[in-house]
């Protein structure tokens, strides 16, 4: 499952294939991976969140277990990246 998980909105199923390109477009920058081996997920977000002052992610932090800020992807199961 590919989910959206913006800062100001209720997360959405992305419906189309995440490639680098969709990824840097939705986490508006540099894509960072954090993996999540225990839950089988990966999120996505924005590599330079922190340096560009980025609003705290509370949904992506929840389920990434760690701070997370600026819009993020989570990717679960056989969505995620190799």
């Amino acid at each position: 499952m590919k989910t959206f998980m913006p800062i100001d909105d209720d997360p959405s199923i992305i419906e189309e294939e995440v490639t680098l390109a969709k990824a840097q477009q939705l986490v508006e920058g540099w894509v960072e991976v954090i993996h999540m081996p225990m839950h089988d997920a990966q999120i996505l977000m924005n590599e330079e969140g922190r340096l560009k002052n980025m609003q705290p992610n509370l949904p992506a932090t929840m389920a990434a277990g760690q701070s997370i800020v600026g819009p993020a992807i989570l990717l679960t199961g056989e969505d995620k990246w190799t």
